[in-house]
């Protein structure tokens, strides 16, 4: 399955653009999962989940990636007080958390490779998928070693970051960050169809993208994307009629 979103919704520049003038802001969310089938939690980075959150998402059709607390991936604390939320979030949302993404900044580096590990393991007992953001290009030697995602990432040129990615079995993860601007720009149709192609073909059971650009096009993008994904699999299907 191809899941296709947003970092994030609550955006008062796509009013107007994205969402209609005159929907206030509480509808936003329930106009966003008419569109799409996935979002990027992004407001998990900054404060924990709380109960209220998860039950006010739980009651949308959509598959969510929580962002990580930045407790953990920036200042490196890694306690049961704010890794318990996370876990907890899985029993309550169920199947539609398909994981939480660890998004580390560029000087996190392969010398924390231990606390990684300690990182991966509390996901992997506590049953729930924890995917990565590896940003400094020192990762790269390093990416056979790990045994989650990693996500793809796509950014501006001028950009240093790691450019590769970890696909696994059951989930890869695609992140753009944008066009010119880092969180800005549009993509391109033709940049689009050469991603809904790569996510047609890949092998993984759950395909995420979600659109970082969100002071650009990225809703537009989105639904871009979601277009061509549905006419390449109908000509798919014609040629095997």
């Amino acid at each position: 399955m191809v899941v296709v979103g947003t970092s994030g919704y609550y955006y008062r520049e796509w009013r107007g653009s994205f969402y209609p003038k005159e929907l206030p802001p509480n509808k936003w969310l329930s106009y966003y999962s008419n569109y799409f089938n996935g979002l990027e939690v992004n407001s998990t980075f900054y404060r924990l989940p709380s109960v209220a959150t998860l039950r006010k998402l739980s009651s949308y059709s959509l598959f969510y990636s929580f962002k990580l607390f930045r407790g953990i991936t920036h200042e490196r604390k890694l306690s049961k007080e704010l890794l318990l939320p996370f876990l907890e979030a899985k029993s309550l949302l169920g199947d539609k958390l398909l994981t939480v993404l660890a998004q580390f900044p560029y000087s996190f580096t392969p010398r924390e490779l231990p606390f990684l590990k300690d990182l991966i393991s509390e996901f992997t007992q506590g049953g729930v998928v924890l995917t990565l953001e590896l940003r400094n290009p020192a990762w790269k030697e390093k990416l056979k070693e790990l045994s989650v995602p990693v996500a793809c990432l796509s950014f501006p040129e001028g950009i240093n970051w790691l450019k590769g990615c970890v696909k696994k079995r059951e989930l890869s993860y695609y992140r753009l960050h944008g066009k010119g601007p880092l969180y800005g720009g549009s993509y391109s149709r033709r940049e689009l169809k050469r991603l809904a192609l790569e996510l047609l073909s890949s092998s993984s059971e759950y395909k995420l993208v979600f659109f970082n650009n969100t002071r650009g096009g990225a809703p537009f993008n989105a639904l871009t994307l979601l277009k061509l994904l549905k006419e390449s699999c109908k000509y798919k299907e014609e040629e095997r009629d």
